[in-house]
């Protein structure tokens, strides 16, 4: 019993807070800092484009000092996103070889949940899926690199468009 009733309020709190997404700021421009893919392993992801809609690009940091990217679109219908970019995934080093990045097409969903009335300050969880990266030839084997993914990161959505009179 107790367990219906926890499910029960989880679900009435998961409705109201996913039903107050539905009114986002007509924004412009969104940037953020996080993990993940979408933010090139570990930096920054925007949007340019209307309301978390257009151009996705990430630029951030991998480990061994090479730079992180993706370059993709996103479609976002209120506080729901889908997204698919190209870019970096990580690196490798087999044994004594100077370390190689890798790169791949990545597929993702998410929401970038608003934070307080105006709804500016999000939090942009997201879950998805590369594919086309090569595979690793290794002393063990071919290494599959394709893989699940996630993202996690807060930003702020900049600018309104104002309407006209």
């Amino acid at each position: 019993m107790k367990k219906v009733f926890l499910a029960l309020c989880l679900g009435l709190f998961t409705t109201s807070l996913l039903k107050a997404q539905s009114k986002l700021p007509a924004s412009y421009l969104n940037v953020g800092l996080g993990v993940g893919m979408n933010y090139g392993i570990i930096g920054t992801k925007t949007v340019i484009g209307y309301k978390n809609s257009g151009l996705l690009v990430g630029l951030g940091y991998l480990p061994g000092g090479f730079t992180g990217y993706e370059v993709g679109a996103q479609l976002g219908i209120n506080w729901f996103f889908a997204n698919f970019g190209y870019g970096t995934i990580g690196t490798y080093q087999v044994n004594n070889e100077d370390p190689q990045v890798t790169e791949a097409f990545n597929l993702m969903v998410g929401a970038m949940i608003g934070l307080g009335q105006s709804k500016r300050t999000f939090i942009d969880l997201g879950v998805g899926h590369t594919f086309g990266a090569p595979a690793i030839e290794s002393p063990l084997g071919e290494i599959e690199q394709n893989a699940f993914t996630i993202a996690l990161g807060v930003g702020y959505r900049f600018g309104t468009i104002k309407k006209r009179d």
